[in-house]
């Protein structure tokens, strides 16, 4: 009990559950922004260290990311109209 004394009511009162699957899909969304990044950049390696196997087998793995990037905007996008119209 002692520990919620400081937390204000608004810190208490549970998120509507659409609420949270759009914060949810909005984190996924941006972190696969954030693994993309990142696998590009790994590519870019393994081009400049002349690693073209590597390099191409990197090529085949971020092609499967971007389509998982693409079918996540499309759920925020689902959520976010779903949102507006229920509101």
């Amino acid at each position: 009990m002692a520990l919620f004394c400081c937390l204000k009511p608004a810190l208490l009162s549970p998120m509507p559950k659409r609420e949270i699957e759009l914060e949810m899909a909005r984190r996924h969304l941006a972190e696969a922004e954030k693994h993309i990044a990142r696998q590009e950049a790994i590519i870019a390696e393994m081009v400049l260290h002349r690693h073209p196997y590597a390099a191409s087998m990197g090529e085949r793995l971020l092609e499967t990311m971007r389509f998982y990037l693409a079918n996540a905007k499309a759920h925020v996008d689902r959520l976010e109209r779903r949102d507006i119209f229920e509101g």
